[in-house]
């Protein structure tokens, strides 16, 4: 006679909590760059060129943090490079605010996306331990934290530049907020935050994990194109003014909040590989309807199903792939971020330089052909996954 035991369920630990807000926090000072850059292009007299650098700074950052920050938590342990990341992506932050020239902002960017990357390595590699089955559950939750934060900065920059403050006050929240974490939260302890034997071993990671993290990547690729290029395509199609263009940019982030706290959800019944699939289809389901809409409204519901489908690809594309990694999750989870830093790194970039030469409509056809990529790829390793199950 067998005893069916329920599985106990998922529990968000004050340590679930802490990396939340630090991954929520990490997603505001990224998610700054976005609407501070044309202020900082007036502040400072940059041309293009020059501001496109600090984003491009901040995504080779992170790739730079997933070539080493496995390696420096195996040396230093998680809880110590998670708060000595977290530190520099503050320092870094205090340069972009007062720096008076291009050198030292941009500087201020690279460190950003290299300490703060090195702390989402950890995060994520915490969450992943502390829930172990749940592990998927609580990714796609820290992301729905970074999507939230993320809305909120436009909004708080919009202010202070409207009362007069400037815009440096929106980094200034961000600080204090980092400082109010770290004087709470300080002396948490983390799981399994002390490198052991066994982890200093961790072995090559597998097939299946790196056609997760090609697929990761492709996604990545369609989110970010997506949205940099929205508001200018917007105006183009939709021919609506500069100002309304970038306001209906908001409903790509609503689609992406709302695609993941529904994924958080159906986690609990299916595993993220599963459920991938689904996402791209809607994806391809929506371009359609944002590419050839020849309204707003139409632009915006298409735009909204690309933020529901590729927004919420992300965190399940990366809970596949860090399951996919076995033990070495330090790795796993460090190469990953390097995949995505090289993808919001270089697409956006190619996107831009197509649209210059053929037209943004015609550019954007990019985007299904990246989403079929990444659809193919990721049916591929379900089918590996499926074998190795059996």
């Amino acid at each position: 006679m067998s005893t069916n035991i329920a599985a106990p369920p998922f529990q968000r630990t004050s340590l679930t909590w802490l990396c939340y807000a630090v991954l929520g926090w990490y997603a505001y000072l990224q998610g700054a760059m976005n609407p501070i850059m044309p202020l900082l292009r007036r502040d400072l007299d940059l041309n293009y060129t020059l501001g496109s650098l600090h984003p491009s700074a901040f995504a080779l950052g992170m790739i730079v943090a997933g070539v080493f920050g496995d390696r420096l938590a195996l040396r230093y342990g998680i809880r110590r490079v998670f708060w000595a990341g977290s530190a520099g992506m503050v320092v870094g932050a205090s340069l972009l605010m007062v720096g008076a020239i291009a050198p030292l902002t941009i500087f201020g960017t690279f460190l950003m996306g290299v300490l703060g990357t090195m702390a989402l390595v950890m995060i994520q590699t915490a969450l992943v331990r502390l829930h172990s089955a749940f592990g998927s559950v609580a990714l796609t939750e820290s992301n729905v934290s970074a999507s939230l934060t993320a809305s909120v900065v436009p909004i708080l920059v919009g202010i202070f530049e409207g009362i007069g403050w400037g815009w440096r006050w929106a980094i200034v929240v961000g600080i204090a907020v980092w400082v109010l974490i770290f004087v709470s939260q300080r002396s948490q302890q983390f799981h399994s935050s002390t490198p052991t034997a066994e982890s200093k071993h961790e072995g090559s990671l597998p097939l299946l994990y790196w056609l997760y993290v090609l697929a990761l990547f492709l996604g990545v690729c369609v989110e970010w194109s997506t949205w940099i290029w929205a508001a200018d395509y917007f105006i183009v199609q939709a021919k609506v003014d500069a100002a309304l263009a970038a306001g209906l940019v908001t409903f790509f982030t609503i689609g992406a909040v709302s695609g993941r706290i529904t994924m958080s959800r159906l986690l609990r019944y299916r595993r993220p590989h599963q459920l991938m699939p689904v996402l791209m289809v809607i994806v391809l389901v929506g371009f359609p309807i944002f590419w050839l809409g020849t309204s707003a409204p139409m632009n915006v519901f298409g735009l909204f199903l690309l933020g529901i489908g590729s927004g919420a690809f992300f965190p399940l594309a990366l809970s596949a792939s860090v399951s996919a990694a076995g033990a070495a999750v330090n790795k796993g989870s460090a190469r990953v971020t390097m995949a995505a830093g090289a993808a919001i790194l270089v697409i956006p970039f190619i996107l831009g330089l197509l649209a210059d030469n053929v037209g943004i409509q015609r550019a954007y056809l990019m985007l299904p052909m990246l989403a079929v990529m990444a659809l193919g790829v990721t049916l591929v390793a379900n089918r590996i996954n499926g074998k190795q199950r059996l």
